[in-house]
């Protein structure tokens, strides 16, 4: 994959949004993974995460 784009939510204690991030990763290749160090929050005390969006010409994902 070319691109990918993930989005991290931080929830507050309150269950309300606290922040969201977003985190690309680049050129991960097949059968592998990746992970990217993620900012530390003070009121955040979950975190959701959502893929935003994929770019692969492999997989014709545009």
């Amino acid at each position: 994959m070319e691109h990918v784009q993930v989005k991290l939510s931080y929830i507050k204690a309150d269950g309300g949004l606290y922040k969201d991030v977003i985190l690309d990763f680049n050129y991960v290749p097949a059968q592998n993974q990746q992970t990217l160090p993620v900012p530390d929050m003070d009121r955040g005390i979950r975190v959701t995460e959502q893929i935003s969006s994929i770019r692969s010409s492999a997989l014709g994902l545009q």
